[in-house]
């Protein structure tokens, strides 16, 4: 993290933002390991700046807890750039990327006043003031023109319209960031169109072995590698176990991963195997008859 804030102090150095605005900008201590895939974006689209297309949209894929959102929020912090996040749902519409429908605060002595009002969505709100915006889980919204909806947005200076009828200017600076999760049942097509306004696409279906162990030992603290070693090993026969027998209703990501490290940390470093069925086994999926299968294939042979 150290390294990367150095790298990008002169452009850092040309933000000015207000109280409430620094608030947004994410803070990580300085030896955090910044992602390979974060620094792409980032020279990227500051190298980007003076041409005639710069790249200010982005599309980073991958399966679940690989650390996409942790990464977008890595570099709103080198780049000292406020984060601002939409999650997207199966019924999203294109208006709710442009507003949100809150409790209307501003009742007291008026018995007319509407109990719910239209204010800026976050996705407005970043494209307008130059911040990040990360759209998280694109492709679980059932219409995949829902998204097309928004393509007259995708470059700088477009014309933004605003819940009070008025238009603005999406912000030279506003970079929008798309992290989606691939291999789930509810995950739908992407249009082509929304592919299309991409500056380009990162897919990250696997973290490499030395990167997880990295992780693991930075999110867990324990530094054991006899310990580390044992559970990654499990882990990943436990995934291979699931994948080739289609079992993918669950989740078997490196968060379950973490979880059973964190959990025998707290056990004394015992309980090995109770802990891999609750934070692994049990997660991967909720079929007993399934479970039982990964217990015996899995586990009764290795722990």
């Amino acid at each position: 993290m150290a390294e990367a804030k150095e790298e990008f102090t002169a452009f850092a150095a040309e933000n000015e933002w207000t109280k409430e605005e620094e608030q947004f900008i994410p803070v990580f201590e300085e030896d955090f390991l910044v992602p390979e895939e974060t620094l792409k974006m980032a020279r990227r689209y500051v190298a980007s700046r003076g041409e005639r297309r710069p790249m200010v949209n982005f599309m980073w894929r991958g399966i679940t807890a690989y650390g996409k959102s942790t990464g977008v929020e890595i570099m709103a912090c080198i780049l000292h750039m406020p984060l601002l996040r939409v999650t997207c749902n199966s019924n999203m519409e294109t208006q709710d990327f442009l507003s949100d429908f809150v409790p209307n605060t501003n009742t007291e002595g008026k018995s007319d006043a509407p109990r719910f009002m239209h204010v800026e969505s976050n996705y407005v709100k970043a494209l307008e003031r130059g911040y990040i915006a990360e759209v998280q889980e694109i492709s679980r919204i059932k219409d995949s023109g829902v998204l097309v909806g928004l393509n007259e947005y995708d470059r700088a200076g477009a014309m933004i319209p605003l819940v009070d009828g008025t238009y603005t200017r999406r912000h030279k600076r506003a970079l929008v960031v798309y992290t989606d999760n691939v291999g789930y049942n509810s995950c739908r097509p992407i249009d082509a169109s929304v592919i299309r306004r991409m500056s380009f696409i990162i897919d990250s279906y696997d973290l490499p072995k030395e990167k997880t162990m990295a992780r693991l030992e930075l999110n867990t603290g324990v530094h054991n590698q006899g310990v580390l070693e044992k559970c990654y090993q499990v882990w990943r026969k436990v995934r291979d176990f699931c994948y080739t027998r289609g079992m993918t209703d669950g989740s078997i990501s490196l968060s379950e991963l973490e979880m059973w490290v964190l959990a025998v940390k707290l056990d004394g470093y015992s309980n090995f195997r109770e802990n891999c069925i609750e934070c692994v086994v049990s997660k991967a999926t909720n079929d007993i008859e399934e479970q039982e299968e990964i217990i015996s294939s899995v586990l009764d042979l290795y722990l």
